[in-house]
């Protein structure tokens, strides 16, 4: 698995924390957590791809 995807979902983690609405923060949160333990790097890059959509909305 690439190293720098958990790195890069950890600072859109913080960041997303104070910007989208708490319920959805959590779900994409609990999917991370899953694909972070299966190890699965394409559910990490359309979780990545789901943080970016959410970062344009709430801006």
């Amino acid at each position: 698995m690439n190293p720098e995807l958990p790195k890069m979902m950890d600072a859109k983690t913080k960041y997303l924390e104070d910007t989208i609405p708490t319920d959805v923060f959590i779900e994409l949160n609990k999917l991370s957590l899953i694909a972070r333990i299966e190890e699965d790097e394409e559910r990490l890059s359309e979780l990545c791809k789901k943080y970016h959509l959410l970062i344009k909305e709430h801006l």
